[in-house]
């Protein structure tokens, strides 16, 4: 499966978000999702089937090149179901939700 895995940078400015969940970072963020806030750190292939099996691999499993944090709260994984037509999911503390994330404003990978 083709992902992308975005993360809050981890910096003074971001402190106040980071490992947040999504009702908090929106309500901190004035109801809008702070999609600039984020950096891709992961772009490639992994051997998963849904979100736990990515939540597995991020967590115990990197994959060669990873240069990001373990997976947790606050990040985003983007599926890529045909060329331009992605779907975003956020993770909570538990699961999972679909969001609107706007990936033009992230630094790329």
């Amino acid at each position: 499966m083709k992902i992308k895995l975005y993360q809050i940078e981890a910096s003074d400015i971001n402190r106040d978000i980071i490992f947040e969940g999504l009702d908090e970072i929106l309500e901190k963020s004035g109801g809008r999702f702070p999609s600039e806030r984020y950096r891709c750190v992961f772009d490639g292939d992994v051997e998963a089937k849904d979100t736990e099996d990515l939540f597995y691999i991020f967590n115990m499993r990197l994959p060669n090149g990873y240069k990001g944090r373990s997976m947790s709260v606050s990040d985003v994984v983007e599926f890529e179901n045909k060329p331009g037509n992605s779907c975003f999911l956020f993770c909570e503390r538990i699961g999972f939700k679909e969001i609107s994330f706007n990936a033009k404003l992230v630094k790329s990978c």
